[in-house]
Protein backbone atom coordinates (compact mmCIF):
# COMPACT_ATOMS: atom_id res chain seq x y z
CA UNK A 1 0.00 0.00 0.00
CA UNK A 2 1.56 3.29 -1.02
CA UNK A 3 1.86 6.29 1.29
CA UNK A 4 -0.93 8.29 -0.36
CA UNK A 5 -3.41 5.44 0.13
CA UNK A 6 -2.20 4.87 3.70
CA UNK A 7 -2.87 8.54 4.48
CA UNK A 8 -6.49 7.94 3.45
CA UNK A 9 -6.84 4.92 5.76
CA UNK A 10 -6.06 2.07 3.37
CA UNK A 11 -4.20 -0.77 5.09
CA UNK A 12 -2.46 -3.91 3.87
CA UNK A 13 -4.81 -6.88 3.79
CA UNK A 14 -7.90 -4.67 3.74
CA UNK A 15 -10.93 -5.89 1.79
CA UNK A 16 -11.13 -4.21 -1.62
CA UNK A 17 -14.60 -2.78 -0.95
CA UNK A 18 -13.36 -1.20 2.31
CA UNK A 19 -10.23 0.18 0.65
CA UNK A 20 -12.27 1.72 -2.18
CA UNK A 21 -14.70 3.21 0.36
CA UNK A 22 -11.76 4.82 2.20
CA UNK A 23 -10.07 5.96 -1.01
CA UNK A 24 -12.42 6.08 -4.04
CA UNK A 25 -9.58 7.12 -6.41
CA UNK A 26 -7.58 4.01 -5.47
CA UNK A 27 -6.06 2.24 -8.45
CA UNK A 28 -5.76 -1.51 -7.88
CA UNK A 29 -2.99 -3.26 -9.76
CA UNK A 30 -2.72 -7.02 -9.88
CA UNK A 31 0.74 -8.52 -9.76
CA UNK A 32 2.14 -11.89 -10.63
CA UNK A 33 1.24 -14.49 -8.07
CA UNK A 34 2.84 -17.65 -6.74
CA UNK A 35 0.79 -20.79 -6.61
CA UNK A 36 0.77 -23.06 -3.57
CA UNK A 37 3.75 -24.96 -5.03
CA UNK A 38 5.79 -21.75 -5.42
CA UNK A 39 5.64 -21.53 -9.21
CA UNK A 40 5.22 -18.03 -10.61
CA UNK A 41 2.15 -17.60 -12.77
CA UNK A 42 1.20 -15.05 -15.35
CA UNK A 43 -1.21 -12.38 -14.18
CA UNK A 44 -4.32 -14.16 -12.97
CA UNK A 45 -7.49 -12.08 -13.09
CA UNK A 46 -9.02 -13.98 -10.19
CA UNK A 47 -6.30 -15.32 -7.87
CA UNK A 48 -7.24 -17.48 -4.91
CA UNK A 49 -5.91 -15.39 -2.01
CA UNK A 50 -5.88 -18.47 0.25
CA UNK A 51 -3.45 -20.40 -1.94
CA UNK A 52 -1.63 -17.72 -3.93
CA UNK A 53 0.71 -14.96 -2.80
CA UNK A 54 2.14 -11.95 -4.61
CA UNK A 55 5.37 -12.72 -6.44
CA UNK A 56 7.89 -10.09 -5.35
CA UNK A 57 10.63 -11.19 -7.74
CA UNK A 58 10.50 -8.04 -9.90
CA UNK A 59 10.17 -5.81 -6.84
CA UNK A 60 13.20 -7.42 -5.20
CA UNK A 61 15.20 -7.08 -8.43
CA UNK A 62 14.35 -3.37 -8.64
CA UNK A 63 15.25 -3.00 -4.95
CA UNK A 64 18.67 -4.55 -5.56
CA UNK A 65 19.28 -2.12 -8.41
CA UNK A 66 18.31 0.89 -6.27
CA UNK A 67 20.48 -0.27 -3.35
CA UNK A 68 23.42 -0.72 -5.75
CA UNK A 69 23.03 2.97 -6.65
CA UNK A 70 22.94 3.88 -2.95
CA UNK A 71 26.17 1.94 -2.40
CA UNK A 72 27.91 4.01 -5.10
CA UNK A 73 27.15 7.21 -3.20
CA UNK A 74 27.48 6.16 0.42
CA UNK A 75 29.38 3.36 2.12
CA UNK A 76 26.96 3.74 5.04
CA UNK A 77 23.57 2.46 3.96
CA UNK A 78 21.13 0.73 6.27
CA UNK A 79 18.24 -1.12 4.68
CA UNK A 80 15.00 -0.34 6.55
CA UNK A 81 12.78 -2.42 4.25
CA UNK A 82 12.74 -3.65 0.68
CA UNK A 83 12.11 -0.08 -0.51
CA UNK A 84 13.43 2.16 2.26
CA UNK A 85 16.94 2.95 3.44
CA UNK A 86 18.91 5.28 5.65
CA UNK A 87 22.05 6.73 4.10
CA UNK A 88 24.74 8.56 6.02
CA UNK A 89 25.90 11.18 3.56
CA UNK A 90 27.84 13.23 6.11
CA UNK A 91 31.28 12.69 4.58
CA UNK A 92 30.02 13.16 1.02
CA UNK A 93 28.16 16.36 1.93
CA UNK A 94 31.19 17.68 3.78
CA UNK A 95 33.42 17.14 0.72
CA UNK A 96 30.80 18.77 -1.50
CA UNK A 97 30.44 21.78 0.78
CA UNK A 98 34.21 22.28 1.11
CA UNK A 99 34.78 22.28 -2.66
CA UNK A 100 35.49 25.94 -3.56
CA UNK A 101 34.70 25.23 -7.22
CA UNK A 102 31.21 23.94 -6.50
CA UNK A 103 28.90 26.37 -8.30
CA UNK A 104 25.85 24.92 -6.54
CA UNK A 105 26.98 26.62 -3.32
CA UNK A 106 26.04 30.07 -4.58
CA UNK A 107 23.29 31.37 -2.34
CA UNK A 108 23.62 28.50 0.13
CA UNK A 109 24.39 30.83 3.05
CA UNK A 110 21.26 32.89 2.30
CA UNK A 111 19.20 29.73 2.12
CA UNK A 112 20.64 28.46 5.42
CA UNK A 113 19.89 31.81 7.09
CA UNK A 114 16.26 31.65 5.96
CA UNK A 115 15.60 28.16 7.35
CA UNK A 116 14.26 27.90 10.90
CA UNK A 117 16.21 25.55 13.14
CA UNK A 118 14.42 23.12 15.45
CA UNK A 119 14.85 23.65 19.20
CA UNK A 120 18.41 23.01 20.26
CA UNK A 121 20.03 23.94 16.95
CA UNK A 122 22.39 26.81 16.68
CA UNK A 123 23.93 28.55 13.73
CA UNK A 124 27.70 27.86 13.68
CA UNK A 125 29.95 30.75 14.59
CA UNK A 126 32.59 31.67 11.97
CA UNK A 127 35.28 30.00 14.11
CA UNK A 128 33.30 26.71 14.05
CA UNK A 129 33.20 26.47 10.25
CA UNK A 130 36.71 25.11 9.93
CA UNK A 131 35.77 21.95 11.85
Amino acid sequence: VNYAARARGVKRGMRIADALAACPALVLAHVETLTGDGAAEAVDTNPDRRTQKACLRRYRQASEEVFAIFARYSPKCEMASIDEAYLDLTAEASRWLKDPHNSRLVGLEALAASVACPAGCRRPEPADQGD
